[in-house]
């Protein structure tokens, strides 16, 4: 497969993904929330009565619809790498874009600044500008329309799960209460892509005094079809996850997400595929595309593949 055919389409198609497998994940040992050793003030805290369960998810929908609306007065920086290859082999290629993410006029737009490791040309940006339009033009049309596939929102993601099985823990220093979490058969979805939550399983920690996901992780019970497949397949077993930090002392943004699996795209190639993508640099942001002064952004951390374990192209 054509490096530079992987370069263009699969940038694209692999952040969709991951706003379909939002929710759980099998996570290696070493992946896992930061469970800290309790204290006695801790230990105090975590026997503590359990909140009731059913309550505490309305409130967490809600809190997240909030911070769904606060999230569109900030702009991040995201970096990325996708590597491809063989199950439990070296990969064989990787790609890494650096982006430039915020909302327009209700449109969340990515902008691209990197490709593997190069910045654009002159003429990539001026094409990326175009693109952006484009997608400025249609996305806003479908809002307007009041169309259910523009994007998928985590608040929208909630209603759709059964969550079981509560347990209190300390993650990073702070209570959180963790949920077992299945997507419900019987909840029903607004349009086809909604239905892969449906398909996964996984743990769900929720901050205890923000009443938000602070961390999630899960893994595909079935195959999923993208488009009927003619778009795309995401294999049984595709595990992911997704953390996110608090940011300003009035939001929980996503900081990162990862996932691992067997993905078919076009019809026209299957490999095996891990990717991660890191956000940072998270600043107020206004329609004007200027950036507030006084403040602080949050570290500023690049991803980049791992070039020993990546074999050249034949």
């Amino acid at each position: 497969m054509n490096p530079s055919f992987l370069s263009r389409r699969l940038p694209l198609l692999l952040p969709f993904m991951f706003l379909l497998v939002w929710s759980t994940l099998s996570l290696r040992p070493q992946d896992a929330p930061s469970v800290i050793p309790a204290t006695p003030t801790m230990r105090e805290e975590e026997s503590k009565p359990l909140p009731d369960l059913e309550s505490l998810m309305v409130a967490v929908q809600k809190h997240q619809e909030r911070d769904e609306s606060v999230e569109r007065n900030y702009i991040y920086r995201s970096a990325t790498v996708v590597e491809f290859g063989e199950k439990d082999e070296k990969p064989k290629h990787a790609l890494s874009t650096v982006d430039e993410v915020y909302w327009y006029e209700g449109v969340r737009v990515v902008r691209s600044l990197e490709r593997d490791g190069k910045p654009l040309t002159t003429e990539q940006q001026a094409k990326e500008s175009e693109r952006i339009n484009r997608r400025i033009a249609s996305r806003r049309d479908k809002v307007r329309a009041k169309r259910d596939d523009v994007e998928i929102p985590l608040s929208r993601l909630l209603e759709l799960g059964v969550f079981t099985s509560p347990r209190r823990e300390m993650v990073n220093g702070r209570s959180a209460i963790a949920v077992a979490f299945t997507g419900n058969p019987k909840a029903k979805t607004h349009n086809d892509n909604e239905k892969i939550i449906h398909q996964v399983a996984g743990t769900v920690w929720l901050d205890e005094a923000d009443l938000t996901v602070q961390h999630l992780e899960g893994r595909l019970l079935e195959n999923f079809h993208v488009g009927g497949g003619m778009v795309a397949n995401i294999g049984k077993g595709t595990t992911f996850s997704m953390s996110k930090r608090r940011v300003n002392d009035e939001i929980w943004l996503t900081e990162s997400l990862e996932m691992r699996g067997h993905f078919r795209l076009l019809l026209l190639f299957a490999t095996d595929t891990h990717m991660r993508m890191q956000n940072s640099d998270f600043r107020k942001f206004k329609a004007t595309s200027r950036v507030l002064p006084g403040i602080t952004p949050v570290g500023d951390t690049t991803l980049k593949p791992d070039k020993d374990k990546i074999e050249e192209p034949h």
